[in-house]
């Protein structure tokens, strides 16, 4: 437990640094204006992913260019979560002992120059905020919570017992009302 703790509280040092370390300047825009959209999301629980899918689809719909990356918490993925177009995983083992994710895929989303990034995570999962701070989008928006704000441009609040797809739907709701 004494490990444990010591290993979140590093990851958070660690994490506030890099995000210091990111100087950029937000774009706000909404969802009618993005041509480009980054998805983060826990793809340790299946259902996740086929809400997200139908996300995916929903926008793609809408013409946007839509890449996703999902985490899932063990060392090993599991079959179905193989890379596929636009869609990628990581997993534990691409973590390092303060919880910092690094490889390829990770660094390729994190330079990617989205118009939005939404963090699509019901509970905060310290990996994804790292690839949150990490990215190089113009407008990034995630849940609420007093620990991680300075990583969002835009935090929006939703009561802790909200689901994945009531959480979309409250991002997409936000993101409707935004006109550049």
């Amino acid at each position: 437990m004494v490990l444990k703790n010591a290993k979140l509280k590093a990851a958070d040092f660690f994490l506030r640094k890099l995000a210091k370390e990111k100087k950029r300047k937000p774009i706000a825009l909404g969802i009618d204006q993005a041509k480009s959209i980054g998805i983060i999301f826990d793809a340790s629980e299946k259902e996740n992913l086929e809400i997200i899918k139908k996300y995916v689809s929903s926008l793609k719909d809408e013409k946007k260019k839509v890449q996703v990356l999902g985490y899932y918490s063990l060392k090993e993925l599991p079959f179905e979560l193989n890379s596929k177009l636009d869609y990628d995983y990581f997993s534990k083992k691409d973590v390092n002992w303060h919880l910092r994710p690094n490889n390829a895929v990770i660094t390729n989303f994190a330079n990617e120059p989205f118009d939005i990034l939404l963090n699509l995570t019901v509970e905060t999962v310290l990996p994804i905020q790292y690839v949150f701070a990490m990215s190089k989008a113009n407008f990034k928006i995630g849940r609420a919570s007093a620990k991680h704000l300075p990583f969002y441009d835009l935090s929006i609040e939703a009561k802790e017992e909200t689901t994945l797809k009531q959480l979309i739907d409250i991002f997409t709701k936000y993101l409707r009302m935004i006109h550049s």
